[in-house]
C-alpha cells in the first residue's frame, strides 16, 4: 500500500534573505516572499493574473507546518486536474514550503491582502487543515466553498468541535469519524460531510530512509503533551524513557523515535523526557552503529510506516494511519482516553501504566491471525476502501465535484 510523500520539491533560486526584506525604505515587509525560480520579491498583491480554483489556507507557528505538510502530496496529485495554490500568512511558513513543493506559494500577513487576492484569483474551494482563528477572517468570504480537512484521522476531542459547523463542508475519513462528528455535535447538518478516505495512503515516499537489516523496526511516535489537560495524550513523560530503554535493551530490535513536532511546547518534564529519550537512542547508536537506532525529526512523513515494523503510539493520527498498514500496534493509555471521541482506540490494545517494560511483549501479541482481521474491519470503518488509489480519487473527485457545484451555483458553469 502507498504511504505519504517525502519532499516534492524545487529549492528556491536567488532567495534573499528573510533579513534583509525584513526592512525596505524603512517599511515593514514581514509579508514579502521570493518567489521559487524566478527570484522576484513579491506579495500576493502582485499576482494580478492568478487563477486558481483551489487554495488551500494556512495560518499558524512554524512548529505546525507539519499539519499543512501532510497534505502536499495529496495537494500536488489535485493540482493535475484542478489549478491549485498555497496561502500562507507567514513568510517563514512560505518561504519552507515553496522549499518543498512545486505548487505555488503565496502569503502576505494581512488579512484584507489575502481575502482580496483570493477573490482576485476566482477560487471556489478553499481548504483547511487546522482550527486557527485567522480561518474565520478568511470564511467571511461568500462565493467560495470553504471545506475543513483537518491534518489527522483521530479520537481526540479535538475532532469534534463545534467550530466544524463554520464551515461549508467537512471532508472526513470516513464512517467512523461521520459517526464521531453527529454523535457529538448538536444540530449539525449531516449535508455537510463528504467522505474522502485518506489520501496520504496513495503518495509514495521517494525512497528509503533505514538500511535493511535483520533487526526488527519498533516505531515510536507519541503526540505531545497537549495545551490544556483534556488534550494530554502524550506518553513521553509518562513512558517513553521505558519503552525506549526496553527497545534499545533488545538485540533483535532496532528504535525508531518520532516525537510530535511540539513535544514538550509546554510541559518541562515532557521536555526532559523527550531529552533523555534522544541522549539514550545517542549512547545506543555510539555502541553499536550497525543497529540503527534513529531519532526521526524530519519533515517527511509517511516512509516511517512502511519501513517499521511495529508501532507504539498515543492516540492521535498516527494511530490511525499505522491502522491502515495492518501491522501489529499498541496504545500507549492516558488520563485522557475518558475524553476520547470514539470507541475505535478503546478496541485497539493498550499499553497501561507499569507496562512500559514489557512492550515488546505487548506487541509479540499482536501479531496472531485474529488481531490482523480484526485490524482490517477498524480499517474499513475508518477508511472506507484502502485499495492502491481508492482514498486519492475520492479526494480529487471531492474537490471537483465542489468546484463545478459552486461554479453552477453562481452561473459560471
Amino acid at each position: 500500500m502507498a504511504r505519504p510523500t517525502s519532499r516534492l520539491g524545487a529549492s528556491l533560486q536567488g532567495l534573499q534573505p528573510l533579513t534583509e526584506l525584513a526592512q525596505r525604505g524603512g517599511a515593514l515587509l514581514s509579508d514579502r516572499l521570493v518567489e521559487a525560480r524566478s527570484g522576484r520579491p513579491l506579495r500576493v498583491g502582485e499576482h494580478r493574473d492568478d487563477r486558481f480554483d483551489v487554495v488551500a489556507f494556512f495560518s499558524g507557528e512554524p512548529e505546525q507546518l507539519y499539519q499543512l505538510r501532510m497534505w502536499l502530496g495529496p495537494l500536488t496529485e489535485l493540482s493535475h486536474h484542478l489549478p491549485v495554490a498555497l496561502l500562507l500568512r507567514d513568510a517563514r511558513n512560505a518561504r519552507a514550503v515553496a522549499e518543498e513543493s512545486d505548487l505555488p506559494v503565496r502569503m502576505s500577513r494581512r488579512t484584507e491582502e489575502c481575502n482580496a487576492w483570493i477573490v482576485g484569483c476566482g477560487a471556489r474551494l478553499v481548504l483547511y487543515v487546522n482550527q486557527n482563528t485567522q480561518n474565520f477572517q478568511t470564511l467571511r468570504l461568500s462565493r467560495p466553498v470553504h471545506a475543513h480537512l483537518s491534518h489527522g484521522e483521530s479520537e481526540k476531542v479535538s475532532m469534534v468541535s463545534n467550530q466544524l459547523k463554520a464551515y461549508d463542508r467537512v471532508f472526513t475519513a470516513g464512517p467512523a469519524a461521520r459517526q464521531r462528528i453527529l454523535g457529538h455535535l448538536v444540530d449539525f447538518d449531516e449535508a455537510h460531510l463528504v467522505d474522502v478516505g485518506r489520501p496520504q495512503l496513495d503518495v509514495h515516499a521517494a525512497r528509503r530512509h533505514l538500511s535493511i537489516g535483520p533487526r526488527t523496526t519498533v516505531l515510536y511516535a507519541p503526540t505531545w503533551e497537549g495545551d490544556s489537560p483534556a488534550m494530554a495524550y502524550g506518553s513521553v513523560a509518562s513512558q517513553g524513557v521505558e519503552i525506549a530503554t526496553a527497545v534499545l535493551a533488545s538485540p533483535d530490535h532496532r528504535l525508531l523515535y518520532r516525537p510530535h513536532p511540539q513535544t514538550g511546547r509546554f510541559s518541562r518534564a515532557t521536555r526532559a523526557a523527550d531529552q533523555r529519550i534522544r541522549t539514550l537512542v545517542d549512547r545506543a547508536r555510539a555502541a553499536d552503529p550497525a543497529a540503527g537506532h534513529l531519532v526521526d525529526t524530519g519533515t517527511d512523513f509517511g516512509w516511517q510506516l512502511d519501513e517499521a515494523d511495529l508501532c507504539v503510539c498515543d492516540v492521535s493520527a498516527v494511530a490511525f494511519d499505522w491502522l491502515a498498514t495492518g501491522k501489529p500496534m499498541v496504545l500507549t493509555a492516558s488520563h485522557s482516553d475518558s475524553a476520547s471521541a470514539g470507541r475505535t482506540t478503546q478496541q485497539l490494545p493498550r499499553l497501561g501504566p507499569g507496562e512500559a517494560p514489557r512492550v515488546l511483549e505487548r506487541l509479540a501479541k499482536e501479531s496472531d491471525p485474529a488481531h490482523r482481521a480484526r485490524l482490517h474491519q477498524l480499517v474499513e470503518h475508518h477508511f472506507g476502501d484502502t485499495s492502491p488509489g481508492a482514498s486519492m480519487a475520492r479526494f480529487v473527485a471531492a474537490c471537483r465535484d465542489t468546484v463545478a457545484e459552486r461554479r453552477a451555483q453562481l452561473g459560471e458553469a
